[in-house]
């Protein structure tokens, strides 16, 4: 309230309590009044500040509960977004009430409530540069870790859950039930890089074992076959036809004249029954 006082405002004049005895009548109490809450309180609208539970709508068809700082009514700078259900659902950066920085947002599916569905850039909502997409159910690709753009993944390394690896492009994965190229690292250390033919190795490419030694010619169907060359750990060459027996022993005719025979174990990239 805003009280003002002017010289033109008037005073109040007492007049003095004449001295006499007055006779007082008994009084009853008065009832105190409770105050009743308002059926219909006015509704304060924050536009900024902190702030808890804050219902905000982004797109229209779903809420969230909002933690954080809020700008012109939008989360704004380091928060967190909640379900109505009060799962988390990211936590991060905003910007003008989008996902702008750097952030995590974690799956709603009933499956895998709870669980990390992605870890780093956003830009307007989207996944947009560095960042690691986290698959939901029990499958043999755990996650892409790599470059995004737009929400799409761009190029950089699958994780199967036996711990291999293939770096790729999106458009080299998605062909990997067909054919192929990419760079596929083994748990164990061995690296192949080369052509795939539905999800094998197959054609011209490069395998490169743990200790050094390194094989650069053709495969077919997971196994040595064909021209090439190996190299040794003490760096002696060898080249000429090579030939896997079933055994699972090389056998390597040089130049016509020679046949060598070797013991190669080869590690095989993990098989996806149901990559479309």
């Amino acid at each position: 309230l805003n009280f003002q006082f002017t010289n033109a405002q008037p005073i109040p004049v007492f007049k003095p309590l004449e001295n006499k005895e007055q006779k007082t009548k008994p009084t009853t109490p008065t009832p105190k009044v409770v105050a009743k809450p308002n059926p219909n309180p006015e509704k304060k609208e924050i536009t900024n500040g902190y702030v808890e539970n804050y219902i905000y709508d982004n797109d229209g068809t779903n809420y969230y509960k909002y933690f954080g700082v809020i700008k012109n009514g939008k989360p704004e700078g380091n928060g967190k977004l909640y379900t109505r259900y009060d799962d988390l659902h990211f936590e991060g950066w905003f910007k003008n009430g989008k996902k702008e920085g750097y952030g995590y947002l974690y799956w709603e599916y009933f499956k895998c409530i709870g669980d990390l569905k992605y870890r780093g850039k956003f830009t307007n909502n989207e996944f947009d540069g560095n960042g690691e997409f986290f698959y939901c159910e029990d499958l043999p690709v755990v996650s892409c870790k790599g470059t995004f753009d737009n929400g799409k993944y761009i190029i950089g390394t699958i994780i199967f859950n036996n711990k291999d690896q293939f770096e790729c492009t999106y458009k080299e994965f998605a062909e990997y039930n067909n054919s192929t190229m990419g760079k596929y690292i083994f748990a164990n250390g061995d690296i192949y890089e080369g052509q795939f033919w539905q999800q094998k190795m197959q054609g011209k490419g490069k395998y490169k074992w743990k200790n050094g030694m390194e094989y650069i010619g053709y495969f077919d169907n997971n196994k040595i076959s064909g021209e090439g060359t190996i190299q040794f750990i003490d760096l002696s060459v060898l080249s000429g036809e090579f030939k896997t027996i079933n055994d699972g022993r090389v056998e390597i005719e040089e130049k016509n004249t020679k046949v060598y025979s070797l013991s190669i174990k080869l590690q095989i990239p993990i098989y996806i029954s149901n990559l479309d």
